[in-house]
């Protein structure tokens, strides 16, 4: 499973939408695997930034939301999936 936060770490920082949008839905998909905890969601410069922290190292993450729709979402999803080699 570090190879999930490696991935996501090494996103940190980065502006190009395809990878905003690869790192954004992968924090969604360690939320729903207890990886990650919402903290709080700020705005900066308009845009929604979510504070996570990881359940198991304590660091603190902020994570750009790119304000995708469900479809989108789910196209990134099968993207991250597939990178990640998960079911």
């Amino acid at each position: 499973m570090s190879c999930c936060s490696d991935c996501f770490t090494r996103l940190e920082g980065e502006t190009e939408p395809g990878r905003v949008n690869f790192r954004f839905v992968l924090a969604l998909l360690l939320m729903r695997r207890k990886r990650f905890k919402l903290e709080e969601s700020v705005v900066e410069d308009g845009d929604e930034v979510l504070i996570m922290r990881c359940t198991r190292s304590g660091a603190r993450h902020r994570v750009v939301n790119p304000q995708l729709t469900e479809e989108q979402i789910e196209e990134v999803q099968d993207e991250v999936f597939q990178a990640l080699g998960w079911d």
